[in-house]
């Protein structure tokens, strides 16, 4: 699959925003670009912020036995709140 790339350039204040959020939350957090497409890049070129954020290990993503641990799924699911609930417009 050929896409665009999901740029750091329109996408960073939203990025760091969700970091600084995790951060708080599980006291580390590691912001890094990636080798698979998203839907994302699409979204960004047409001028909406986005990132790329979830549980599991995308080793597992798409696979046949695709699963993710239930606490992970939690953790993320307290963060994406704690992130909503904060949400100042960019």
């Amino acid at each position: 699959m050929d896409g665009p790339a999901l740029s750091d350039g329109a996408n960073s204040e939203l990025a760091e925003r969700l970091v600084t959020t995790v951060r708080k939350m599980t006291g580390e957090c590691r912001q890094r670009g990636v080798p698979y497409g998203t839907h994302a890049a699409f979204y960004s070129s047409l001028g909406i912020p986005a990132v790329v954020f979830g549980p599991g290990a995308i080793e597992q993503a798409h696979t046949a036995n695709e699963w993710i641990p239930l606490d992970q799924l939690q953790q993320a699911a307290d963060i994406l709140y704690h992130f909503i609930k904060t949400w100042r417009p960019l």
